[in-house]
């Protein structure tokens, strides 16, 4: 905590964090209590403010592993952009600087700082998303792109149809029996998920089916819009929810099938998640682009 002495007319402890810079709904989302944010501070009084609000928008340098099964590591650093792998079951940034468990504070700890932009143009940046260039949930794995350029940054996510393709390796639940080609369905947010509503936003996947047994089946899934839970959802509405998925009806697994595999952008440059990864039944590796079942 960092000590201040107050000089002003007696007020609440909430009232002087606000006075020095908190927003009220910051200051609740601290560890301080309702009597501690309600006590009042007198002229001339010692106050210590919360190492979470002094550091606020900061990515801690500590990291966890949180619930995840393995590290996230660098896959390659190409002119002003990061590509980084992100194991499942690890945020993939952090809402308070207390928070260790995400792939911020990995990166923090590994010295690319620079990836942290903490300023850009856009005026609805948040201040806990550094350089990323898009999220991926806490379940999904694979790979993350971030830029240590402000102007890219914004540029990219000022105009999404800057990114030509998305594509994501995908087990579902069950022998999947239906054609290769574009699904569409309007979505819209509804508390924690995601639903069909017609008067949400039309959504496309473009699925290919790779591998099917009984139990599972292997989806290379391409997508345009990138919206909340897309993927989930689409396919959840098709009657295949993701290995593991138990929010859109999967039963539970000890594994998620959501691996974020390539990115690819309209100027010719793509990133690849270069690892291996192996799911239950299903294990691959990435050469050269391309995906390799490993026997």
């Amino acid at each position: 905590m960092k000590n201040l002495c107050w000089l002003g007319e007696e007020r609440t402890f909430e009232e002087v964090l606000m006075i020095l810079g908190h927003s009220k709904a910051r200051i609740k989302k601290s560890n301080l209590s309702k009597k501690e944010r309600c006590r009042r501070i007198r002229y001339r009084e010692e106050i210590s403010i919360p190492q979470e609000l002094h550091n606020w928008g900061i990515i801690n340098p500590s990291f966890e592993w949180g619930e995840a099964k393995e590290a996230p590591f660098v896959i390659e650093e190409r002119g002003d952009i990061l590509a980084v792998h992100k194991p499942s079951h690890l945020h993939i940034h952090p809402l308070t600087y207390n928070e260790k468990n995400n792939l911020l504070s990995f990166l923090r700890k590994k010295g690319y700082s620079n990836y942290l932009l903490e300023e850009t143009e856009l005026e609805d940046k948040s201040p806990w998303d550094g350089g990323l260039l898009y999220r991926i949930d806490y379940e999904t794995s694979g790979l993350v792109l971030l830029s240590s350029n402000g102007h890219l940054y914004d540029q990219m996510r000022r105009h999404k149809d800057l990114i030509k393709e998305k594509v994501y390796l995908v087990v579902v639940e069950g022998r999947f029996s239906l054609k290769n080609g574009v699904y569409e369905h309007k979505l819209t947010t509804s508390g924690k998920k995601v639903k069909a509503s017609d008067q949400g936003l039309l959504s496309h996947i473009d699925i290919e089916v790779l591998m099917v047994t009984d139990q599972a089946s292997l989806l290379k899934v391409s997508l345009k819009e990138g919206r909340r839970h897309q993927i989930r959802v689409q396919l959840a509405l098709l009657g295949y929810p993701i290995w593991g998925d138990t929010l859109y009806g999967a039963s539970e697994k000890d594994s998620f099938g959501l691996h974020c595999f390539q990115y690819e952008f309209e100027n010719g440059q793509v990133y690849t998640a270069s690892h291996f990864w192996g799911l239950d039944f299903f294990s691959f590796s990435f050469r050269e682009g391309s995906l390799v079942l490993v026997q």
